[in-house]
């Protein structure tokens, strides 16, 4: 029986894809002088800011610029819950540990605060990339929530909408949900959630 839901935040909780995409392609043609192809910039839903930086190989210069253009941009359209998500997790808190688990850094799960002030009290632990080691999808943040809050992983599902998300949840031996609301690409998983509305369902009948 689940006792314990973890949810990603980026195309989970958060409808974050678009405006984070935007305000970054233009902080980044602001910045640096150099172009890149569009391809690249879907990176930026599975890699963690730092490793996404790394990948464009911009200098520690270029990166100051770019996060300074990036966090005005960012500011004019900010992003929002999905639908459904705020009513979502008040219920399951009744019955449940929710927590959060990301590759956000805690800084840039600050920047969200406004977005999730609303709900934010009902988890119980939010896990961000720097205070592991190694990000998802090594499991070590999930392990986290094992070791250090006992949690168990057959009772613990992890919410997530990328592939990355699935090979954490695999690694780490819990079971996993992947939400396909702003993401229809399906990987390697039975449990697919369409909609929020899905997910109370879908843990209830987990085995």
């Amino acid at each position: 029986m689940i006792k314990n839901i973890v949810f990603d935040i980026d195309r989970t909780l958060v409808d974050s894809y678009e405006c984070e995409m935007n305000s970054l392609k233009k902080a980044i043609q602001k910045s640096v002088s150099r172009k890149f192809p569009e391809e690249i910039f879907e990176k930026l839903t599975v890699l963690p800011t730092k490793e996404f930086f790394q990948l464009l190989k911009l200098s520690p210069n270029e990166i100051k610029k770019v996060n300074k253009e990036w966090d005005i941009e960012y500011k004019k359209n900010p992003p929002k819950c999905f639908r459904g998500i705020k009513s979502l997790i008040k219920d399951l808190q009744k019955e449940y540990r929710v927590s959060i688990l990301t590759s956000r850094t805690l800084e840039e799960f600050q920047e969200l605060e406004e977005e999730l002030k609303e709900i934010q009290k009902h988890f119980d632990v939010v896990v961000t990339s720097d205070q592991v080691s190694k990000p998802k999808p090594h499991p070590e943040s999930m392990q986290k929530l094992y070791e250090e809050y006992a949690y168990v992983p057959e009772e613990t599902v992890y919410i997530g909408d990328s592939e990355i998300d699935y090979y954490m949840a695999r690694y780490a031996k819990c079971h996993f949900i992947q939400a396909i609301w702003d993401n229809d690409s399906v990987e390697h998983t039975c449990f697919v959630a369409k909609n929020p509305r899905d997910i109370q369902e879908i843990v209830r009948n987990i085995k």
